[in-house]
């Protein structure tokens, strides 16, 4: 910081690369309000920075949620042209879902595919996610429903985003077969978070018969029940008086190591 700071003050010229070496070395280290004065100091001489640096600034201010700051490098990169990185882009959107700013993250998102950065199998997951923790759910099968059609292939983590959160709005039929494709054609291997969010979906429905050909189903494409799979299936049993099949549940989990 002294170096450079004599460097500006003496007869040597100063470049632009020099104050984009020097703020992605101050956004390292988490020195964000002497990296916010430098770049202050820059722009007035006709400087600027370039695309890489402005996005790991932004990826750096989303750790302590400064978020007028990354609003006003956002708009000077607009004017200058310039888009963020596909992956400060999505730190930027969980940051805004996280912060239950997901109104806003859905406009950042709108915006920044307008601008030309096409978003990844990632962005639509996190405003999956968010879209669904606010409530949003006709929003959120809209933002899937886009996905698809971009050609974008979703994965575990995409599946597991809308089936939790179908499933927890009380809407299993729905969330099954939006993933029965991926479920089929074992395109993507499914977690234990998916087949038991379905499962209990199904359960809670009354649905016993689709529960139990669905734990079936896993067991066969690699995806081995865990203690919640065993546990959702003998709640049903136990509530439902079945207790032969509560027994059965039992012997099976003992086999297993359960």
């Amino acid at each position: 910081v002294q170096v450079f700071d004599e460097m500006r003050h003496s007869s040597y010229r100063v470049f632009s690369v020099d104050y984009n070496r020097f703020i992605g070395v101050l956004v390292k280290d988490s020195r964000f309000e002497l990296a916010e004065a430098i770049y202050r100091d820059m722009t007035p001489m006709g400087f600027s920075l370039i695309p890489f640096t402005y996005s790991r600034f932004i990826s750096g201010l989303c750790k302590v949620k400064n978020f007028d700051l990354i609003d006003a490098l956002m708009r000077d990169m607009e004017t200058l042209g310039y888009v963020p990185d596909i992956w400060a882009f999505n730190i930027y959107l969980d940051l805004l879902c996280r912060e239950r700013k997901v109104g806003f993250a859905v406009q950042t998102f709108c915006c920044m595919v307008r601008r030309g950065r096409e978003p990844d199998v990632v962005s639509y997951t996190i405003l999956i996610n968010g879209l669904f923790r606010a409530g949003k759910v006709t929003d959120a099968v809209e933002i899937w429903n886009e996905m698809i059609r971009r050609g974008i292939r979703p994965d575990n983590r995409a599946c597991a985003a809308l089936v939790v959160g179908l499933c927890h709005a009380r809407k299993v039929d729905l969330s099954y077969e939006m993933v029965a494709d991926e479920i089929k054609s074992a395109r993507v291997k499914l977690s234990t978070v998916v087949y038991n969010a379905l499962i209990s979906g199904f359960c809670r429905a009354g649905r016993i018969e689709k529960a139990e050909a669905l734990k079936s189903f896993m067991s066969k494409s690699g995806c081995e029940p865990d203690v919640v799979t065993y546990n959702v299936l003998l709640n049903f049993y136990y509530d439902n008086n079945m207790l032969k099949k509560a027994e059965g549940v039992m012997s099976e989990m003992v086999k297993s190591g359960i």
